[in-house]
């Protein structure tokens, strides 16, 4: 870790390039490079109390997935965001249950008249 959290930061987990991404957007950033040093850096930031937590679909993954994220921790909060190589699934299942309800009832897609 490059600096200690704070009370109140925001970190960023991930490969290089995904915080070397938002260090250049003035963020903190914590390269990590494998589910146990993942693991150990938000143990880190809990500890410290850090707010916000953004962390990269393959770090989600392979530390067992959100819900085992948001399991008995209520700081810090975690969002997850694409990896490097692009999202996971480009298109949720929410949202293509949306369209084939729309489509059913007759709804025009967005963008379309």
């Amino acid at each position: 870790m490059d600096a200690h959290a704070s009370n109140g930061t925001l970190w960023v987990l991930g490969d290089a390039a995904t915080v070397m991404g938002f260090r250049l957007a003035g963020l903190r950033g914590w390269v990590v490079e494998s589910a146990a040093e993942a693991r150990s850096a938000l143990d880190a930031l809990r500890a410290e109390r850090a707010a916000l937590v953004v962390l990269t679909e393959t770090l989600c993954d392979a530390l067992g997935g959100p819900e085992a994220l948001a399991r008995g921790a209520t700081l810090p909060v975690v969002a997850v965001i694409p990896s490097v190589a692009g999202p996971r699934v480009l298109v949720s299942p929410g949202a293509r249950i949306a369209r084939a309800v729309q489509r059913a009832l007759g709804i025009p897609a967005e963008g379309r008249a």
